[in-house]
């Protein structure tokens, strides 16, 4: 029987930490930057070592890279900058409640075919007046 609520203690105690762990994951806090030029600049911290560079992916030398490449990212567009453009002791937590959102409702293509190829263009639409345009 103690093997039991051994078990379930541990078990609610799992479950209470990744819940908690996904709150406090929606909850991410922004990072205010000042550039030299007077810029202020804010999202979600980051670093590179080159442009050419996938950051989603770890490579077997990534503690030797020297990372000159701030990227902030304020999930509408993400923004490089050198590190030697940032004011020192710039780096500011900023409230990501103070942020306003806006939500761009546009239809998004769900399903799983795929694009393979595509051959040469035959002719292309006007811009209608979102910006869009239809090739064939």
């Amino acid at each position: 029987m103690a093997k039991f609520r051994r078990g379930a203690v541990c078990f609610a105690a799992t479950v209470v930490a990744v819940v908690a762990g996904l709150v406090l994951a929606n909850k991410v806090s922004a990072t205010t930057l000042i550039l030299k030029n007077g810029m202020l600049l804010e999202g979600k911290l980051g670093s590179l070592d080159s442009v050419a560079v996938n950051p989603l992916v770890v490579r077997p030398t990534e503690a030797s890279q020297v990372k000159l490449i701030v990227l902030l990212d304020d999930e509408l567009r993400r923004m490089m900058v050198s590190r030697y453009q940032v004011e020192p002791d710039s780096l500011q937590e900023s409230d990501p409640s103070s942020a306003d959102r806006i939500l761009i409702k546009q239809n998004v293509a769900r399903g799983n075919k795929v694009l393979e190829s595509l051959a040469g263009i035959r002719a292309t639409g006007p811009f209608d007046e979102f910006g869009r345009r239809t090739i064939s």
